[in-house]
């Protein structure tokens, strides 16, 4: 296999959700380039000569699925862990009956091992590329704590924590690129906040960027919380009724604050995508 295809699936205009994904994109195109691969990319592409990595596969209809070559590899970067097959869209079951399925996360796996799948499921895990560091931290920070995603109660009742607390607290949705990258190197914290409190695994993709910026990020928990075992330490983790409280610890301690920017930087930059992806092209 020398020429790959990375295919984004995005299947309205108006969902900017999938811009959340650039920056693992780009981590995996970076690391295919280093092994050697020729690449390509298109969204809602596909290549009939190349091997096609789909991201948001899910989305698509099941005409376009079976059209795909049986080659194909998708890339899940939902919650599947705990989820009957039953309960799993028919897009979900069939690309895990009939394609390679690489996750994000390694309780993911068991799910779609129930599938009766056509070659096992691998874990692949998002990982670092050196492209990822470039937001520049300013010596002074104008904002306290950032948050950045959907609109969500569970969300909102830590804002409002934080904003009672005194604390300069931005909330924004829909915003990329650029602009939120600037938000973020003006920020002394970045959290991440569960939207859905019924789904338990640690969402990697949400923060892979931030650490890879030497960003403090805080996230709540529960006890069903399914975390891999390198971000335990990576991020600053607690109930969501104790965040605010947190990030006040943590912004009277700028050394404690500083240690979890260099310490969730050095965690990620583990994560080396050439030799997750070299560990995943050599199973195929």
């Amino acid at each position: 296999m020398k020429t790959v295809h990375i295919a984004l699936i995005v299947p309205d205009p108006r969902l900017h959700i999938f811009q959340g994904f650039n920056e693992i994109l780009q981590t995996f195109q970076w690391g295919l380039n280093q092994l050697g691969f020729q690449t390509s990319f298109a969204v809602n592409g596909f290549s009939s000569t190349a091997v096609n990595i789909v991201f948001g596969a899910q989305m698509l209809p099941l005409e376009t699925l079976r059209a795909l070559p049986a080659n194909t590899i998708v890339y899940n970067l939902e919650q599947a862990a705990g989820l009957d097959p039953a309960e799993m869209r028919d897009s979900m079951k069939y690309c895990g009956e009939h394609f390679q399925i690489w996750d994000y996360s390694e309780y993911n796996i068991p799910t779609w091992e129930k599938l009766n799948p056509a070659r096992p499921p691998a874990h692949v895990p998002v990982g670092y590329a050196p492209i990822l560091t470039r937001i520049e931290k300013p010596q002074d920070q104008e904002i306290d704590v950032l948050f950045y995603g959907g609109v969500a109660g569970p969300r909102l009742q830590v804002f409002h924590d934080l904003c009672v607390n005194l604390i300069k607290a931005v909330y924004v949705h829909g915003l990329y690129g650029d602009s939120r990258d600037r938000m973020i190197a003006n920020s002394k914290i970045v959290l991440n906040i569960n939207q859905y409190p019924e789904f338990s695994v640690f969402e990697v993709p949400r923060v892979s960027y931030l650490l890879a910026n030497s960003k403090a990020v805080v996230s709540d928990y529960s006890p069903n919380s399914k975390i891999e075992a390198d971000m335990k330490g990576a991020v600053d983790f607690c109930p969501t009724d104790r965040v605010a409280a947190e990030c006040l610890r943590l912004l009277a301690d700028d050394a404690a604050r500083i240690e979890l920017e260099n310490r969730g930087f050095e965690i990620m930059r583990q994560r080396d995508i050439r030799g997750i992806l070299r560990n995943a092209v050599a199973a195929l």
